[in-house]
């Protein structure tokens, strides 16, 4: 079939879509429909205004449906013969001046890429505006920006009206008295009456140290206190606690180690027993093996005691034979500000490590466990999210299911608000209610679930003010009918789309399209896309991507000779290019369409042939044929985590409509990671071993094995065995180490590594992009992709889990989360602490170790070769 007859056929079954969608919508102000079924291009309309001068009348139109319809916006004329009274700015003759009824805009030299009409649109949309615009008669709008106010008098607006009620359509019948098509009733609800608010009493709350000082009158075993000596014995030191009556017994032991004391000096120290008058203490207990590894996994500060001071660090006793060594990276003080039988403050990092116990100093990063009852409000409503079949045994998960599509909006909402039990099943179905309706395709209004329908989302590569080339997505479902055979090469704003990806939705869904998908995958992660779009000299899965007809260096460095032959090579291909097309008389545009044009040829092509050998190996087993097509694992991973991330910088500095769709996209691509995940074994493996080598040393995180990290993240959130509260600390650290690069081009006084007052604040400064990327990947992973649930076998946060969630809502985020994340990105814009941010990526770190920790970074940045210090640009 010729592409000609195929937009055609498509015109004719998208018309039907449109007449459907306004028969089963209908809106009392708009009605249309062909009145011949033999010309279902031809369309009579009824346009009538709710309020105003003009209330009351009926304008009869006729509207013509091109042949390449939706390609081409339908062409509407105002009937002025017979409405010679009718006014309006935008009206000449029986032109209609409207932006959606045209193929371009121009305006003041400017042309607009996303005015204009779009196939997105359909006949009710169309009908909607123009009778919008129309019956504006205060502030018309204007293509070249400002209004006018409209021309009807009340003297014309008579004659309109009296022009309406004579008027007779010769080709409907269409009448005042009778319209055709008819229109629904004008039911105008009354204005609502303002209801007072009820008054909430305020109950004044209690204060945080009050309710300290209740709790602190109990005291037990290994409770951690402060004190303040009062007495000094030849056996040990009387001390004093606050808001006790009893005095506390520091006796003189191997664990002070020759610690000298001062009366009135504030110590902190541990309780290890309990008499009538005597609370017994000690500054460092022993403690086991166990204690030693559940502080390690804690990363619990600890109190310690500095027993030698050495060049490269100290030695801490914290309670056990041998002292550990806090080096001189892991301090955020100078040694020589140290001193021997003082007490300091220390986490433990290692246990048994080659060189003993490793401590650390430093007053941060660390992970901060979230408070309990945060955390215990957060599973309750999390483990209803993940397994809502919390049903009774009379009404089994089906049959509620099936219950609850049936219920209307108003009761759902209502099911939602009084049931714990049903909150989030409810909630799922309004979800659904409203939302499966964007799983349809944009331009031909096909849902996913018709026939034999493959959705999936157009790509392209867009190119930034920087040179930089990266693949972009907006959440617009398109058929792969549509993109095949119809060549649609537009998205719903006009952005050019060169390829296509199918989505996920549901399993069956997914197997229909995988061997599209894994075409794509492999199209986008290999060759010359990749290296178009690589994130930084080797792709983000670590392998480095070659262009077609070349050779991969075996060094990880390119030499000049390799690259002078790339480049000869290169012009050698435009040279055969520019003979070939000067042989044939093309010129350089007519040259590129007609290459765009066999490319996409290639492309239905090897679509059919794949169609056609899923078709056949699905006659076998349907199983065994999707787990035994092959799967590019570094192309899956180079390319759903760009396409996660180019959703990430919509949703970022989108408005509410905009990080919805973009929401929607990060999920969906976020949905067919996991199931990939879940198909392929080896790709499972893959993605767990490479953030297991992230967290396990420092080498594994540099920019040549992780070029972006934001992409790497998009790996963590599919894991199984690894969430944020593992790697939060070591993403934080190496995000700050790469961001040391823009600190220096911004201010190049700090590429010197000595302490500037300004250094926080100046950070703080350059940092805010990636402070936002970290504040909304801690958001995702905690509240969607890791939920702490519960199974028989015990508690549980993979990641795979959800995609039973995904399966019942088809992908799609539930109407609270997009709320909640609209909340927590208003938010993250809001935050103007540096408290602010680690609370919201769930890491603590003290105020004044900040400034050490960020001339950490610094070191580390000139180690690793991100920047250059002054030392450097000196020599």
């Amino acid at each position: 079939m010729s592409l000609r007859a195929s937009r055609h056929a498509s015109a004719l079954r998208r018309i039907a879509k449109d007449l459907k969608e306004l028969e089963t919508e209908p809106l009392p102000l708009v009605a249309a429909r062909p009145m011949d079924p033999a010309e279902p291009f031809r369309w009579h309309v009824n346009l009538r205004p709710c309020d105003g001068p003009l209330a009351g009348c009926v304008f009869h139109l006729v509207m013509d449906l091109p042949k390449d319809y939706p390609f081409t916006p339908p062409s509407i004329r105002f009937p002025t013969q017979h409405f010679p009274s009718f006014r309006h700015p935008n009206l000449f003759g029986d032109m209609i001046c409207l932006d959606i009824l045209q193929s371009f805009i121009i305006g003041q030299h400017q042309h607009d890429q996303k005015a204009g009409w779009s196939t997105a649109y359909t006949v009710q949309t169309v009908l909607l505006q123009l009778a919008s615009f129309l019956f504006e008669t205060e502030h018309v709008p204007q293509d070249h920006g400002g209004t006018y106010k409209g021309r009807m008098t009340p003297l014309l607006a008579r004659k309109v009206r009296e022009e309406c009620e004579k008027f007779q359509c010769q080709e409907c019948g269409h009448c005042f008295q009778q319209p055709l098509p008819p229109l629904l009733p004008l039911d105008l609800p009354a204005p609502l009456e303002l209801i007072e608010p009820p008054i909430v009493p305020i109950v004044p709350r209690v204060p945080a140290v009050a309710m300290g000082e209740e709790k602190r009158q109990v005291l037990q075993s290994g409770d951690l206190v402060t004190a303040f000596v009062s007495k000094l014995h030849s056996k040990g030191f009387v001390v004093q606690l606050p808001n006790h009556s009893f005095n506390g017994w520091l006796p003189w032991s191997s664990a002070l180690r020759g610690c000298q004391l001062a009366l009135g000096q504030q110590i902190v120290a541990h309780v290890t027993g309990i008499q009538r008058e005597w609370i017994w203490l000690q500054l460092v207990p022993r403690r086991s093996q166990q204690q030693l590894m559940e502080l390690m996994r804690s990363a619990k500060p600890i109190q310690g005691l500095i027993v030698s001071i050495k060049s490269y660090g100290i030695f801490v006793d914290v309670g056990v034979t041998s002292p550990g060594l806090v080096h001189v990276s892991e301090l955020d003080v100078d040694v020589a500000e140290l001193e021997v039988k003082t007490l300091v403050q220390v986490r433990i990092l290692e246990v048994d490590s080659p060189k003993g116990l490793k401590l650390t100093a430093r007053g941060g990063p660390f992970h901060r466990p979230q408070p309990v009852k945060d955390q215990v409000r957060q599973d309750q409503d999390d483990q209803v999210h993940l397994q809502p079949q919390l049903w009774s045994h009379d009404l089994p998960g089906p049959a509620a299911e099936t219950v609850l599509q049936l219920l209307p909006l108003g009761s759902l909402r209502q099911l939602a608000r009084c049931s714990k039990t049903w909150k989030l099943p409810a909630e799922e179905a309004v979800s659904i209610y409203f939302d499966l309706k964007q799983l349809r395709c944009f331009h031909t209004k096909t849902a996913f679930d018709e026939a034999d329908t493959l959705l999936g989302l157009g790509v392209a590569i867009t190119e930034e003010s920087t040179g930089k080339q990266h693949l972009t997505c907006n959440f617009d479902p398109l058929s792969r009918e549509a993109f095949f055979d119809l060549q649609v090469s537009k998205g719903v704003w006009k952005q050019p789309i060169r390829y296509w990806i199918p989505l996920a939705i549901c399993r069956s869904h997914f197997n229909r399209g995988l061997p599209k998908l894994l075409e794509v995958l492999s199209e986008l992660g290999t060759g010359q896309v990749a290296e178009q779009t690589k994130s930084h000299g080797i792709g983000s899965s670590g392998r480095r991507m070659v262009h077609e007809n070349q050779v991969a260096p075996a060094s990880s460095v390119m030499t000049f000779a390799e690259w002078q032959a790339q480049r000869e090579a290169l012009f050698e291909r435009q040279r055969r290019d520019r003979l070939a097309r000067e042989e044939r008389g093309l010129s350089l545009e007519q040259w590129q369409k007609e290459k765009a044009a066999a490319a996409k040829a290639r492309a239905a092509a090897k679509e059919k042939a794949a169609a056609k050998a899923a078709a056949k190996a699905a006659s076998g087993s349907e199983s065994t044929a999707v787990r035994t097509l092959p799967l590019d694992q570094s192309a899956a991973m180079d390319v759903l985590t760009k396409l996660m991330n180019s959703q990430i910088v919509l949703l970022m500095k989108g408005d509410l409509h905009t990080s919805e769709k973009a929401l929607a996209g990060y999920m969906a691509f976020h949905h067919t990671l996991l199931l990939l995940k879940s198909h392929y074994e080896t790709f499972n493996d893959a993605i767990e071993t490479k953030v297991r080598s992230f967290l396990q040393g420092e080498e594994m995180r540099r920019k040549d094995q992780v070029p972006n990290l934001g992409e790497f993240i998009c790996l963590l959130s599919v894991s199984d065995e690894f969430s944020w509260d593992d790697l939060a600390v070591p993403i934080l650290d190496e995000t700050f180490d790469r961001g040391v690069l823009w600190l220096v081009k911004a201010f190049p006084r700090f590429a010197t590594m000595n302490e500037v007052e300004e250094r926080v604040e100046k950070t703080w400064e350059t940092s805010r992009v990636s402070r936002q990327l970290l504040m909304f990947h801690a958001w995702f992973l905690h509240h969607i992709a890791h939920i702490r649930h519960h199974h028989a076998t015990g508690e549980c946060k993979k990641a795979s889990c959800l995609l039973e969630r995904y399966e019942r809502t088809k992908g799609l985020p539930l109407q609270s989360t997009v709320t909640a994340l609209q909340n927590a990105c208003r938010q993250f814009h809001s935050l103007d602490t540096w408290q602010d941010f680690f609370q919201a990526i769930h890491v603590e770190m003290p105020q004044q170790a900040i400034s050490p920790w960020l001339l950490r970074c610094a070191r580390r940045s000139a180690r690793k070769g991100y920047h250059r210090s002054r030392r450097q640009f000196m020599n």
